[in-house]
């Protein structure tokens, strides 16, 4: 039987997955990790930070939290894999970058350089073509008149919000749940 995971004022109290994934903060623990509170999942062999605020401020010892996509790091974090596929880990999004060698993201676009890739949320590819140049507008629309939120959307200028009944187009599946990550995709289209 599980029972919750209380991040308490002097620390946090870990608990073992059990078989499936198990809800751990703002993360998913896989069944071979274990949950140590706030938000932060051990991988075997790896230690539980013995507080929640050495969590939060980054333990120099302990590797960043593993991950499989974006969905597993914390905001401002982006997963990063090698060969957009397995395990990675967390790490910080830049906040600027400057142009330098083109590289295709994970997500299909080129971007002007690997830190743009970073902030944008994206890995590098292992000698996959892109196959958007980056500023095209997406193929996403949203149809009808409901409420439903389908991420944003470049559309050759700008980064729009999709909402409506359905999301129509190739890109659907490749829309931003954040503004600030359409954007920084296309910060260099000018």
């Amino acid at each position: 039987m599980r029972t919750l995971v209380a991040c308490v004022l002097f620390g946090c109290a870990p608990l073992a997955g059990g078989g499936d994934p198990l809800v751990c903060g703002d993360n998913v623990c896989e069944a071979d990790q274990t949950c140590c509170g706030c938000g932060f999942c051990a991988s075997p062999g790896q230690r539980c930070p013995d507080s929640c605020e050495e969590d939060a401020g980054g333990d120099e010892g302990a590797p960043p939290p593993p991950c499989t996509d974006r969905g597993d790091c914390r905001a401002g974090d982006y997963c990063h894999l090698e060969a957009c596929e397995g395990v990675g880990e967390c790490l910080p999004q830049p906040t600027s970058c400057e142009a330098g060698t083109e590289v295709c993201g994970c997500d299909g676009r080129r971007y002007p350089s690997e830190c743009h890739a970073a902030r944008a949320g994206t890995s590098l590819t292992a000698g996959l073509a892109c196959a958007s140049t980056g500023c095209a507008e997406m193929d996403a629309v949203a149809q009808g008149m409901c409420g439903a939120f389908f991420g944003y959307a470049f559309d050759g200028t700008t980064c729009n919000a999709l909402a409506g009944c359905a999301c129509e187009g190739a890109d659907c599946s490749r829309t931003f749940t954040q503004r600030s990550d359409c954007e920084a995709a296309y910060e260099h289209c000018g």
